[in-house]
């Protein structure tokens, strides 16, 4: 069952937290891994750069990572994330680094039952969250009542239009049935086996957490009807190559769709995997 639970999502990115930093930030020389974090992480801050500095909340932050870059731009930062060992993480990274309580601080917590007395916020950034909410809508009309008038939302979703993707999402419904599923994980087993390659580590509920994937018109029209503006759009991982070629050819995959990364914001959005929406609230 695949399911949006908090305690779910929680004990998943308890089993993430140790390697979140090396795999999704510092590990980008690896040139068969794509540096999707740090891509996504370096285009919000950019789209972000003309705005004036102010509160800065970062919902489900992971490592904190975030948070300290904004507290460098000038903004009073917060992060709050529902998993405990990521929380343990990004304070250890704020202490190493050095950044002053006054700037930036960490706690647990989810948006649904903090009452962040510190707001209102002029901006909030929201990576990789909305994508596990089963209702776009009472997640967006929290974050707006989290903002002062004329804040921002940096908002990151899955593409669900990334054309080189589409196999991958038609094989995926075809995993929902139980005889293709147990098939598909016995071939991958003997593969491994012949291959000599070990089973790849458990990651918490991984297989049970909800990832939905949203068409860009309608996120759009959905941001409208809750008070938004979308005043800036960009993109992050490129694919250039159809799935499952760039599972096969990972540095391909890399070399190719790095290239487009510098010029996100005007590549075409059908060749992406995820979108970054920067929203004015009205």
């Amino acid at each position: 069952m695949v399911t949006s639970d908090r305690g779910a999502l929680a004990r998943y990115f308890d089993a993430y937290a140790p390697d979140y930093l090396a795999k999704g930030y510092a590990a980008t020389d690896d040139p068969a891994v794509y540096p999707v974090f740090r891509m996504r992480h370096d285009h919000i801050l950019e789209m972000t750069a003309g705005l004036p500095p102010g509160n800065a909340l970062d919902i489900g932050c992971g490592c904190w990572r975030m948070v300290a870059d904004l507290a460098a731009r000038g903004w009073r930062a917060l992060g709050v994330d529902i998993s405990p060992a990521m929380v343990r993480e990004g304070a250890a990274l704020l202490a190493r680094e050095g950044v002053a309580a006054d700037r930036a601080s960490v706690r647990e917590g989810s948006l649904e039952e903090d009452p962040f007395p510190e707001k209102p916020f002029d901006l909030v950034v929201a990576a990789g969250v909305i994508d596990s909410q089963r209702d776009d809508g009472p997640f967006l009309d929290t974050v707006r009542d989290l903002l002062r008038s004329g804040g921002h939302l940096a908002l990151t979703v899955r593409n669900a239009g990334c054309l080189p993707l589409l196999p991958e999402r038609i094989a995926r419904r075809m995993l929902s049935v139980p005889l293709l599923s147990g098939a598909v994980r016995l071939s991958r087993r003997a593969g491994r086996a012949l291959l000599g390659r070990p089973a790849p580590p458990p990651q918490g509920d991984s297989d049970r957490i909800l990832q939905r994937a949203h068409a860009l018109g309608a996120i759009r029209r959905t941001l409208a009807r809750h008070g938004f503006s979308v005043a800036r759009e960009g993109a992050f991982h490129f694919h250039l190559l159809p799935y499952p070629l760039e599972i096969l050819l990972p540095r391909l995959h890399r070399r190719l769709g790095t290239r487009l990364e510098p010029r996100h914001a005007a590549a075409p959005p059908s060749l992406a995997s995820g979108r970054i929406l920067l929203a004015r609230k009205r």
